[in-house]
């Protein structure tokens, strides 16, 4: 996916991708007229990112699934200490198990300071607020991360916000609504792609960004705290998440490296093969 994320973005394929498009609708759909030169541009660099948001999305109940997450869960739940759960993934299997679980979580969005509702419920926007036990966050972005710009004349020097969900209407229906005077702003969110990093310049994609900046950030400053690393199933292939593993490895007791491929060494990792051996955390 990052390759197709990068190919249409490079101006050269990305032209050489339309044309051979356009040559093949008109040879297999000859009766309709395309004009694919006149969808904009913005419309096509969106698609793999509804295609990411389509293949992640699974109905498979959670219940099933227990077993195989039953080490991982039996962590996060039979202790006291704060647990920080950094991921690269953008699907909600932790959101779900965590609400099916009822494991009380925080992913950095709250409706404490949010001026966006759908009726007279507030929706929740990126706020950095990690005030729970249980900690999620996806330093890539997710399926259910949308933006909202802020277009109104009246509403313009807000800029925009990131706002979850996974309610179709609501993405496009959230409502910016004057907290003092009650009154609606902005009826309509023109922006439902959803946030996800991807591609070969993801360290720049984060460092221009406000909500990705921050979560990298929070991941730079904690891994150096913590009393136990637990990596599972990382290929790291990641170079601006490999140099802070790197960078403070030696300074974390004890790392637990989960992973068929044993690629990370040092005398501080224990290494688990869980096609061949038991979790045992």
């Amino acid at each position: 996916m990052g390759w197709i994320s990068d190919s249409i973005y490079n101006e050269d394929s990305y032209l050489k991708i339309k044309e051979k498009v356009n040559r093949k609708l008109s040879e297999n759909y000859s009766e309709y007229d395309w004009q694919i030169d006149t969808i904009p541009k913005s419309s096509i660099l969106s698609c793999p990112y509804h295609l990411i948001d389509d293949l992640l999305i699974r109905n498979t109940k959670v219940q099933f699934l227990q077993g195989k997450y039953k080490p991982y869960l039996d962590v996060i739940r039979n202790q006291e200490n704060n647990i920080f759960i950094y991921t690269l993934n953008h699907d909600l299997l932790l959101d779900r198990f965590f609400n099916f679980l009822d494991i009380e979580y925080s992913d950095g969005f709250s409706s404490e300071i949010s001026e966006l509702f759908l009726g007279e419920r507030p929706i929740e926007i990126f706020d950095n607020s990690f005030e729970k036990r249980v900690k999620l966050i996806k330093l890539h972005g997710s399926i259910n991360y949308y933006g909202y710009p802020y277009t109104e004349e009246r509403n313009l020097h807000k800029g925009f916000d990131y706002f979850k969900t996974d309610n179709y209407h609501e993405k496009q229906k959230a409502t910016h609504i004057d907290k003092i005077t009650n009154e609606p702003i902005q009826m309509v969110n023109w922006d439902i792609v959803p946030k996800i990093v991807t591609g070969k310049n993801k360290k720049l994609n984060i460092e221009r960004d406000k909500m990705f900046r921050v979560l990298y950030k929070n991941f730079v400053e904690n891994i150096s705290k913590l009393e136990k690393l637990i990596i599972v199933g990382y290929s790291f292939s990641d170079p601006h998440i490999n140099e802070v593993i790197e960078n403070f490895k030696f300074e974390i007791p004890e790392i637990i490296s989960i992973n068929p491929e044993n690629n990370f060494h040092g005398d501080n990792v224990r290494h688990i093969n869980p096609l061949i051996e038991s979790v045992d955390l």
